[in-house]
């Protein structure tokens, strides 16, 4: 039998967002995160929260802007580009310990909300490969409905196991499912521009020269800059971003392990 993850509502994955990741994604990002790779952190490991990809943020400043409220919303995740000094966004978070859209308890726009909130628990699924040793702690956050369900989890056999979690979290784990596809896209996309020369990165600069050089350049989202560079057509973009908020291809992937 396969224990089914309920949510407890207990509150502490939308009302404590600062800092909510794994001890080795915070050490991954202490030492990497701050100008040493392509992508570069805004954000001090401490209050990184949230995140949001580019396409995210765009419908939650919307929908911040038609119920009047703050949203806090700012670039996180970021590449500067040596060949037109402009900042490219890849995404975004939330600035504030709280999610801004939780009010007296309850989600503003559930039907609405980010990757980050749709697979919660999960850090990442058997769908991605870090390439490193599999073990259950670094598949997820922090959760107290998930103790029972780690229990039966065999994280060694990635169609074993990624059954096993499709049972038990449902949309939840297509969603986690995704948002690993979406990450795998981004850096595809991201090595592809590298390689055609269409985007040089800062590399190993200092990080306070760095933050001097992208407060003063120009600013785009990644998804418009494949638009602008004409990777993609906006209709083709678009498409894109509807195949991920639908979870299209984390439903082909699951579907073939049965």
């Amino acid at each position: 039998m396969v224990h089914k993850f309920i949510c407890r509502k207990c509150g502490q994955c939308c009302s404590h967002i600062q800092g909510f990741i794994s001890q080795k994604d915070n050490e991954f990002l202490e030492e990497y995160a701050f100008g040493k790779l392509p992508l570069i952190s805004l954000t001090p490991v401490k209050k990184t929260s949230f995140p949001l990809w580019d396409f995210e943020a765009k419908r939650f400043l919307k929908k911040a802007k038609d119920k009047r409220i703050d949203s806090k919303i700012k670039p996180s995740k970021i590449i500067f580009d040596l060949n037109e000094n402009k900042t490219i966004i890849v995404a975004y978070s939330i600035d504030s310990d709280s999610c801004t859209f939780l009010k007296e308890g309850r989600c503003m726009i559930y039907e609405d909300r980010a990757f980050i909130c749709r697979k919660f628990p999960f850090q990442h699924t058997p769908f991605l490969d870090t390439g490193e040793e599999k073990r259950k702690e670094d598949m997820f956050g922090s959760c107290p409905s998930i103790t029972e369900l780690l229990k039966d989890l065999n994280v060694e056999d990635k169609n074993e196991s990624s059954k096993y979690l499709s049972a038990a979290f449902g949309a939840g784990f297509e969603a986690a499912v995704e948002h690993d596809i979406i990450t795998e896209w981004v850096n595809k996309k991201i090595i592809e521009l590298m390689k055609g020369k269409i985007l040089r990165p800062a590399l190993n600069y200092p990080y306070s020269f760095l933050l001097r050089r992208i407060e003063t350049s120009l600013k785009i989202d990644f998804t418009d800059l494949l638009v602008e560079k004409s990777i993609y057509t906006r209709s083709n973009m678009d498409e894109i971003i509807r195949g991920f908020e639908s979870c299209e291809e984390a439903k082909t992937q699951i579907g073939n392990l049965k």
